[in-house]
């Protein structure tokens, strides 16, 4: 009896433990898809392509693209409102994080490309949510829906 008793309490704890990591991970994607929606509304088409507002919290990655899956012309990754690595043509270089990063100065060599691509992972989980903003001469002509997965 006591033997049953112990196992019963054991996976009652362990049933409240996965109750708890599922909740936790459950509030982390609905924060995801809050940030990812924040970061979309701070773009506007017309408006520049290398003003990117990201939240502050997550691992945050932006690449410049030229068409997807190739060339890629700069990239740079955030994490914990700090830019942790960054380059432009293949050369490092140094950006802020202030709410988010601003390549302006750079606009001259991201000139030639066509599509940022923006992601924020999820901290509690493998969920990750992705968007590409197409632009054209330092403008941006379209911003594409956003693509959550794992």
């Amino acid at each position: 009896m006591k033997i049953l008793r112990g196992l019963l309490k054991a996976v009652g704890i362990m049933a409240l433990v996965l109750l708890g990591m599922s909740g936790w991970m459950t509030w982390d994607g609905y924060q995801l898809r809050r940030d990812m929606e924040q970061v979309i509304q701070a773009l506007a088409v017309g408006g520049s392509p290398f003003v990117i507002s990201l939240p502050q919290d997550r691992l945050s990655l932006v690449s410049v693209r030229k068409v997807p899956g190739v060339e890629e012309c700069g990239s740079i990754q955030a994490r914990k409102g700090v830019v942790h690595s960054a380059s432009i043509g293949g050369k490092p270089i140094l950006i802020r994080f202030n709410h988010g990063i601003d390549l302006r100065p750079y606009a001259a060599s991201l000139s030639e490309c066509a599509i940022v691509s923006i992601t924020l992972l999820a901290n509690a989980s493998y969920l990750k949510a992705s968007v590409a903003v197409e632009y054209a001469d330092a403008k941006i002509t379209g911003i594409g829906s956003p693509v959550f997965s794992d």
